[in-house]
């Protein structure tokens, strides 16, 4: 069966996307067929793998023509020469989202849309917006599990509690949903702020029986690799965070 993982937090700036876009390179490595799945109107996502939002938008279509025109997601895949593929975002998302949101029973649409090819694929990650949407319901309901990431500081952290709400409702639609774990992000090891902000992140989270991961360095290669569309670690091979992501992808082999 595969594995369907929404990552999200409601706070930005945690690294979701450089979460989703590693992940699916180690899953690669581990010959893993992968399904990554924009779903926030930024498109960061889908830029991060070398894509032009606006220039997909209008050629082979993206989430938008998923969600509103009921197009099959095969039919906007698009392919990277391994074993990943992308089924893009870009702007016209943001008005998918508002659409849903006036539809009645519009929260399964992307569980109904993946049905097609859910078969095909090993892994599928879905990179969420910040925003508590019905994009984000939508990811939720068709997904197994969701994954945390977290900034080492108190802001980002406070929007784990309301997206652990989100997910206890959505649990009443979508028994199967669990929390993977959370995954401290950017982390300054040797920083009082983050030290103090980590342990904060691992108690609360032990009280709620959520699985913290071990944290992922800061290091600005991560920028520098996002601009030029590849994974860090091709780029830089020694940058911190290899092991930690390649352990999480480990985990997520093992669902």
């Amino acid at each position: 069966m595969s594995a369907v993982i929404t990552i999200a937090n409601q706070k930005g700036g945690v690294s979701k996307t450089t979460t989703a876009r590693h992940l699916a390179y180690f899953l690669e490595q581990k010959d893993q067929r992968v399904l990554v799945i924009d779903n926030d109107h930024q498109g960061n996502l889908t830029q991060y793998f070398g894509y032009d939002p606006i220039e997909v938008d209008a050629t082979t279509g993206s989430m938008f023509h998923v969600y509103i025109e009921g197009r099959a997601i095969r039919d906007v895949i698009i392919g990277t020469n391994g074993r990943v593929k992308v089924a893009p975002a870009a702007l016209s998302l943001a008005e998918a989202g508002a659409r849903l949101a006036l539809e009645v029973d519009s929260n399964g649409a992307l569980k109904y849309a993946l049905q097609d090819v859910i078969d095909e694929f090993d892994v599928v990650l879905i990179d969420c917006g910040p925003n508590l949407e019905r994009l984000l319901i939508n990811a939720l309901m068709a997904s197994q599990y969701v994954l945390i990431p977290s900034k080492t500081d108190a802001l980002s952290s406070s929007g784990i509690p309301a997206l652990a709400q989100t997910v206890a409702k959505v649990r009443r639609q979508n028994p199967t949903l669990q929390v993977l774990g959370v995954l401290p992000t950017i982390y300054h090891r040797g920083r009082n702020a983050d030290d103090q902000a980590l342990a904060n992140l691992q108690e609360q989270a032990a009280a709620a029986g959520i699985r913290v991961f071990d944290p992922i360095p800061a290091a600005t290669n991560y920028d520098k690799a996002a601009a030029e569309s590849r994974p860090v670690f091709e780029l830089f091979p020694t940058t911190p965070g290899r092991r930690e992501y390649e352990d999480l992808a480990n985990v997520i082999c093992a669902l």
